[in-house]
């Protein structure tokens, strides 16, 4: 699931940047937003790959965050792109 949230983040990064291909129109916070919702994501994926030793609750508090701020940066995508 967090692999999921990973990808369409970089696929709203990679619109971001198609959407406003001037560097001056670009707003640093969603980029940086987006960036922090990949490595949430993966880094998310990654400790609850391994069950044994990482335990549950650090799990699923990696989930939920990785999902808070998939979530807050794809709201955050979405207000930007809307004036255009």
């Amino acid at each position: 699931m967090t692999n999921t949230f990973a990808t369409v983040s970089g696929v709203f990064l990679g619109l971001y940047f198609v959407i406003r291909s001037r560097k001056a129109e670009r707003n640093s916070n969603v980029t940086h937003f987006l960036l922090v919702s990949i490595f949430v994501s993966l880094t998310s994926s990654l400790l609850s790959y391994d069950q044994k030793n990482s335990p549950f609750l650090s799990q699923y508090t990696l989930w939920v965050l990785s999902v808070l701020v998939f979530a807050s940066s794809s709201a955050y995508f979405a207000i930007d792109t809307q004036s255009f």
